[in-house]
């Protein structure tokens, strides 16, 4: 990825790109994604197993509730199939 930004963006060697901040407006609606209460993900003194996730867990939460899932269906970031 780096490449082609120094590609696009004519940076000479040696620098390099460690961060890109797009400034604008969005082409369209952008809807935030549902974010969680804190108190699912707070823990306090101790691990709380009542919190664990596992793998499959884990992936599900990411397909439907995180930014990476919802950009990834068709239909954006609005989520719809």
């Amino acid at each position: 990825m780096e490449t082609m930004l120094k590609v696009l963006l004519k940076i000479p060697e040696p620098l390099r790109i460690y961060h890109l901040v797009p400034i604008g407006y969005g082409k369209g609606n952008v809807v935030a994604p549902s974010r969680r209460s804190l108190e699912e993900i707070i823990h306090c003194e101790t691990y709380d197993m009542k919190k664990f996730r596992n793998d499959d867990q884990l992936a599900g939460f990411v397909k439907t509730r995180t930014l990476q899932g919802v950009y990834g269906r068709k239909g954006g970031a609005q989520g719809e199939p």
